[in-house]
């Protein structure tokens, strides 16, 4: 991007939309730049949604969302509609544009407020930007001849031309003074907060945060081919993680090999293997015997994701009613998301095994997260 593009992250654009949202003249269509892969149009179909429900009082569930892929427009009036004759009432002949099927798609969603989201727009053809000269200035807000709804938002997305996506400089002129464009950088703490929030597997996360050798997101896409650590694939290889340690295949000491070369078709070979790494070098999180036999006196790690290692390795030491309660005991002392998530798989586990589990500790554990645990509490 040029130099006269400005730079901000994805945490600092967010703390400006509810500015944006009540700007008196209306929300400047806004357009964010940047690496594949960076969560761009997650942010707009979730956070960004978020806001608009929290400045108009509604439910997010209120706010539409209507997604354009105008990259793949193979002309502009595939996206403003055919230019068309008509007779008008003194019998001349004029031409005018169809409805495009944007519009018909906002009214779809019978939702009086809502996100168009132009997707890919640096990828698309100067003439189909060039045509959407009125969609991208608030003072027009229209689509075509057609206008939008007053209660819906524009925004876009696009990657940058260095990251050999097909994209193109993106015309600034075309929305300077009625637009606002970003370049997105990349920003590990922000997604770090935002994973946390999310439930995204604590020791992957874990892993991003601590930043072992070096390894974070890339700023840009990589010389080699193949994939590469990316926000959303790193969310893709923290679920295979998830599923991973919630089996019974997983020890609570190893990540086997099979599991690393999965998360690496994900977020590539050197990124897998630190964060291999990153987990054998939890040397301080004790063991499953250790905490079976002093769950409330047995070391609680100060990192979330090791707190789960901590867990699930007393849960795979688990070979008796006792053993359960104990590992229990432990959970209570944990971060409270991992309590309820822990702690369900825990129940359910002694369910199937016929443990009783009527101990202090799990009675009050189950009343208190009882609004969480109703399939546990069912199969108690």
């Amino acid at each position: 991007m040029q130099n006269t593009v400005i730079n901000a992250t994805m945490a600092d654009v967010d703390k400006m939309i509810p500015t944006m949202l009540a700007s008196p003249q209306g929300f400047q269509p806004l357009g964010l730049i940047g690496a594949p892969a960076m969560g761009k149009t997650m942010y707009f179909q979730t956070r960004f949604r978020e806001h608009m429900a929290n400045h108009y009082g509604v439910q997010v569930d209120d706010i539409g969302i209507v997604i354009e892929k105008i990259g793949q427009a193979e002309d502009a009036a595939a996206v403003n509609g055919l230019t068309l004759p008509s007779k008008l009432a003194d019998g001349t002949v004029a031409t005018i544009k169809s409805k495009p099927s944007i519009l018909v798609r906002i009214e779809a969603t019978g939702k009086e407020y809502g996100v168009l989201l132009l997707d890919e727009a640096a990828q698309a053809g100067t003439h189909v930007v060039g045509s959407l000269g009125d969609t991208f200035n608030r003072a027009e807000h229209k689509v075509g001849d057609w206008p939008l709804p007053e209660g819906w938002v524009v925004v876009f997305t696009g990657n940058r031309v260095e990251d050999k996506s097909g994209s193109r400089q993106f015309p600034f002129h075309m929305i300077a003074g009625r637009g606002l464009l970003v370049n997105l950088l990349q920003d590990r703490d922000g997604w770090v907060g935002w994973a946390r929030g999310a439930g995204i597997n604590p020791l992957f996360v874990g892993f991003i945060d601590a930043d072992l050798n070096n390894v974070g997101f890339a700023d840009a896409v990589p010389s080699e081919y193949g994939p590469y650590l990316t926000p959303r694939s790193g969310v893709a290889a923290a679920a295979h993680l998830d599923a991973f340690m919630a089996s019974e295949e997983f020890d609570g000491t190893e990540i086997p090999a099979h599991i690393i070369t999965l998360m690496a078709m994900n977020i590539g070979q050197r990124a897998a293997s630190a964060l291999n790494e990153y987990i054998k070098t939890a040397d301080s999180v004790p063991m499953g015997h250790e905490i079976l036999a002093d769950p409330e006196g047995a070391m609680v790690p100060d990192d979330t994701g090791f707190q789960q290692l901590a867990a699930n390795r007393a849960m795979n030491a688990i070979v008796s009613e006792a053993d359960a309660d104990a590992a229990l005991t432990y959970i209570v002392r944990l971060r409270p998301d991992l309590q309820v998530s822990l702690g369900t798989k825990l129940i359910r586990r002694s369910s199937r095994e016929g443990w009783a589990m009527v101990s202090p500790i799990a009675n009050a554990f189950i009343r208190k997260f009882s609004d969480f645990l109703p399939l546990a509490a069912e199969e108690r």
